[in-house]
């Protein structure tokens, strides 16, 4: 998907991390839906994983351009928008200085 959007990073993904990541969904998908819950939970948790490496990367910093980032869903969820939301903030606040 990323060759197709044409995406400035190719994503390899991590087997540690799906496996851990895609563990814990597909135990809750299973729960919640059974064996489609679980395939369900786990495209998911790769896709939101994806994602999160292509948008979070620019905010890597120093490590930009060295191909290290971070792909836990953690990361997609929680750290992702607080980085963005303080990268405006940051921009706001030297727009005013």
């Amino acid at each position: 998907m990323t060759i197709i959007f044409h995406s400035p990073v190719i994503v390899f993904p991590s087997p540690i991390i799906m496996y851990f990541d895609g563990n814990v969904m597909g135990v809750f998908g299973n729960k919640a839906g059974g064996w489609r819950g679980a395939i369900a939970a786990g495209l998911i948790t790769g896709l939101i994983s994806s994602a999160a490496v292509i948008l979070f990367y620019p905010l890597t910093g120093a490590v930009y351009g060295s191909g290290l980032t971070w792909s836990n869903i953690d990361y997609a969820i929680v750290w992702m928008p607080l980085m963005y939301l303080l990268k405006f903030l940051r921009t706001l606040i030297l727009a005013f200085i």
